[in-house]
């Protein structure tokens, strides 16, 4: 038997903390209690194709370098530019994320993450306008109702079902799932369906008219046609009856209902804000997937008002704007590869620019970077603060000393700022 310890998973937004690993000669043996996603994050300390070296690109190959030679190439490269791009941070710190703002700041650049593109207008949405988010220990405790929109997460968050909202006992909720309501809503049947008690099949594209739908039949208005958007309208009477008896009940909701139409968050909120009162409370929760989303957007809208900034223009502008303008001729990419998950219009584009990438490993993008700085394992060779998707802050402790000269981003992102 190897050294136990217990430790917070970081390999998704639930911030699962159960996990047990079991450490033998400082190699990672077992895991225990992870879901499949957790298990793969964390078995990944011993990769043997990750990235411990700085490596600057010389012609078609890479030469390594050390460490301090590698943030002064960054701080080099940064000075020579005119518009520097920061983008990800979704599974970095929140000590991080605030590093990566006031270098940016200081620099005059810009800085992003995926999160711009759909939660992350969501989640500035639900904070600007302060609407009440539960955490999962009252929606365990209390949750009478939950309802699941546009989301999959037996596919995306695996224990969010079982550890913390639906199977799950609370203290007014002894028999778990049969003290609750689950109703879903999406384009077709997923695996939720077999949990779920009430189930509508939107047709795609069409969440908004049945948004609208809930909020007039809440409003009195009885509805005229016979099916909304796909669904008998008996069938969206039932589901409004359920919603007006709730007493404690939450919202997940995911790209599903908002990658059609922006506006669907706004009519959501609408829909919730008619049903809260005295004796309701419903709450509304993306599911976000990567790390730490929540707190990229919560800090940047604390520091910039909004989820992408540019310190330049004072405004804020995405990475798909800034670079499909022609703006940045310089991109640092903080463990993140948005060549995975962005339009081919525009990584193509991206190929044109110099590219930094801090990372654990190979990935689409550090194919085209001309700096790889390696950075060391979040929640396992370093810690920090991260927000878990119900937006509580969570103190992450690192237990492994990471390789030889392989840092934290917050670490590297501030040696950089010292060499400017």
């Amino acid at each position: 038997m190897g050294d136990l310890k217990k430790i917070i998973c970081v390999g998704c937004s639930l911030l699962c903390d159960d996990i047990m690993i079991e450490l033998k000669d400082k190699e990672l043996e077992h895991v225990y209690h992870a879901c499949s996603k957790g298990y793969y994050y964390l078995k990944s300390l011993n990769d043997s194709k990750r990235h411990l070296k700085s490596q600057l690109k010389d012609g078609n190959e890479y030469k390594d370098l050390e460490i301090q030679d590698a943030i002064s190439k960054a701080a080099e490269m940064i000075k020579s530019s005119k518009h520097v791009l920061i983008y990800g941070l979704n599974n970095s710190s929140n000590e991080a994320i605030g590093t990566a703002i006031v270098l940016a700041d200081k620099i005059g650049g810009s800085i992003d993450s995926s999160a711009t593109y759909y939660k992350g207008m969501a989640i500035q949405q639900i904070l600007s306008k302060k609407l009440p988010v539960a955490n999962f220990k009252d929606i365990m405790d209390k949750g009478d109702t939950i309802l699941f929109w546009g989301t999959n997460p037996s596919s995306s968050h695996l224990r969010l079902l079982s550890k913390y909202v639906v199977l799950t006992r609370g203290e007014l909720t002894q028999k778990g799932k049969e003290d609750r309501n689950v109703a879903l809503i999406d384009i077709f049947k997923t695996q939720m369906r077999r949990l779920s008690d009430i189930f509508l099949r939107v047709n795609p594209g069409e969440d908004d008219q049945l948004l609208q739908a809930l909020i007039d039949l809440i409003d009195g208005k009885p509805l005229q046609a016979e099916k909304i958007a796909g669904i008998p309208k008996s069938e969206v009477e039932d589901l409004t009856s359920t919603l007006k008896r709730i007493d404690f009940g939450a919202i997940f909701f995911g790209s599903g209902l908002f990658n059609s139409n922006l506006q669907n968050i706004s009519s959501l909120i609408t829909l919730v804000n008619k049903l809260n009162s005295d004796t309701t409370k419903i709450s509304m929760i993306p599911t976000a997937v990567l790390t730490n989303t929540v707190g990229f957007c919560k800090i940047m809208l604390d520091k910039t008002g909004s989820v992408n900034y540019d310190f330049d223009t004072k405004s804020p502008k995405s990475l798909i704007e800034e670079v499909g303008n022609g703006n940045v001729d310089l991109l640092i990419l903080v463990n993140s590869d948005p060549f995975e998950h962005l339009p081919a219009s525009i990584t193509e584009k991206l190929k044109e620019i110099p590219i930094i990438s801090l990372t654990t490993h190979p990935d689409l993008s550090t194919k085209h970077a001309e700096l790889i700085i390696p950075i060391s394992l979040f929640g396992l060779e370093h810690g920090g603060t991260l927000n878990r998707m119900d937006f509580t802050e969570i103190n992450v402790q690192g237990c492994l000393e990471p390789p030889e000269k392989v840092w934290s981003e917050e670490k590297i992102l501030k040696e950089i700022m010292n060499k400017l």
